[in-house]
């Protein structure tokens, strides 16, 4: 506890509310801003493996088009742009490292509804809309010999460049596995 009576958590939670409102004014459940911001957090906070900004806009590219405005690159940078006091790596040089919450307490936050209020980010909604994701992105890219390798007789480490060829996999399709 501080001084004043409030906790650290507290007064974290304030901030994180500041910032959302500054960042997001007239901010409400049903607006298109609201609509692109849980879509992008959804994927920022509920992935099994931290998504850069270009595997997260290609993510949000994959969910119900009709839900997100703009091109999913946009999108992405518009919502976690403003958003440099809470997550790492949202400048647009640094679109290749992966997003981070700079604080677990954030995550947290908007996971619980009581504390976020609006900015509300719900897990279920997020692992449903990621697992339906995955699915697509391997009915679309899975195939037969996917590393195009002449034979099946041989051992892993029999096969020659096979490393290259795993690295030829997708990004996108290895975490959907």
């Amino acid at each position: 506890p501080t001084g004043n009576g409030n906790t650290v958590d507290a007064q974290l939670e304030a901030l994180y509310r500041t910032i959302l409102h500054a960042r997001f004014r007239n901010f409400t459940s049903d607006t298109e801003v609201s609509t692109n911001f849980r879509v992008v957090m959804q994927v920022i906070l509920l992935s099994f493996e931290p998504q850069t900004q270009e595997s997260a806009a290609e993510l949000v590219r994959l969910t119900d088009e009709r839900r997100v405005s703009a091109t999913a690159a946009a999108t992405v940078q518009a919502v976690v742009t403003p958003l440099g006091a809470l997550l790492s790596n949202v400048t647009p040089d640094s679109g290749h490292l992966p997003i981070t919450p700079l604080h677990i307490s954030f995550r947290d936050f908007l996971l619980d509804k009581e504390r976020s209020g609006v900015f509300f980010i719900d897990s279920d909604v997020a692992h449903h809309l990621l697992a339906r994701v995955c699915l697509e992105v391997m009915d679309r890219h899975l195939k037969f010999n996917i590393c195009d390798l002449t034979t099946s007789y041989l051992f892993d480490d029999e096969l020659p460049e096979l490393d290259k060829k795993i690295a030829s996999i997708p990004s996108l399709l290895v975490y959907a596995c």
